[in-house]
């Protein structure tokens, strides 16, 4: 019994031992939201890194708006609306490793930026 449970919790183990994504950010322009991260990290050459970006509202329930995509970013257009606070978060997993989430607050009315004639973005960012 013993070695069946150090050989769950080593399985544990690698399963949470993938670096989180970095520089998350959202993009924000009129009611356009984008959430971008960075991931400088390696990872074995067999292994495909994929993320999922969720947000919350109200405190409830976690929505999935991006599950398992390769990019870099997480369009929340259709998801959020103007007048409401969020949290954000993504996480990066592979088929064996998953890392923590990183989260940040988001408030489209505080932090979004409504375009004039000139184009330009407003980038708000929490490390």
């Amino acid at each position: 019994i013993l070695t069946f449970n150090i050989i769950v919790m080593l399985y544990q183990l690698t399963l949470i031992d993938l670096r989180r994504p970095e520089n998350v950010s959202v993009d924000s322009l009129n009611t356009r939201y984008v959430l971008r991260w960075d991931w400088p990290h390696e990872t074995a050459a067999n292994q495909t890194v994929t993320f999922t970006a969720q947000y919350l509202r109200n405190e409830k329930y976690w929505t999935s708006v991006c599950v398992n995509v390769l990019e870099h970013r997480c369009d929340f257009t259709g998801a959020i609306h103007y007048k409401i606070s969020f949290l954000l978060r993504v996480w990066a997993n592979t088929s064996q490793q998953s890392s923590g989430w990183v989260q940040i607050s988001f408030c489209p009315d505080e932090h979004g930026e409504l375009s004039n004639k000139k184009t330009h973005n407003k980038k708000f960012k929490i490390n």
